[in-house]
């Protein structure tokens, strides 16, 4: 069923609109740190069931576990957004995965307070 580009404990996946799913959440054993644009640090895979193939790696801000994942749609849009979660502290941010653009992005603010298991 593919490879997946590390090891994961306590991580989302969410199945999109597309039949692709995004699977979010930290390396098993990586030090709980943030590595913004880490090619081997916190990566999302996009895996595709009918090819059983991993189609895709991106790049995520946090490298984070026990979060949270939400779909939201807007318009003719389909996102995700990551809240919260460990990384080695408990996280007061999230991202936003665009299936248009496959990429993660900040919002504009964090949360007043941080979330764990939420």
């Amino acid at each position: 069923y593919g490879t997946m580009s590390t090891t994961r404990s306590e991580h989302t996946a969410d199945l999109l609109s597309d039949g692709q799913v995004l699977i979010v959440g930290c390396p098993v054993g990586v030090g709980r740190t943030s590595v913004t644009g880490d090619q081997n640090g916190c990566v999302a895979d996009l895996y595709d069931p009918r090819t059983r193939n991993v189609t895709k790696r991106v790049n995520t801000f946090d490298c984070r576990f026990r979060h949270t994942s939400s779909q939201i749609h807007t318009g003719n849009s389909t996102n995700i957004l990551i809240v919260g979660g460990n990384d080695g502290g408990t996280v007061d941010s999230g991202e936003i995965f665009s299936l248009k653009s496959s990429r993660f992005q900040h919002p504009n603010n964090s949360m007043p307070e941080p979330r764990v298991f939420h």
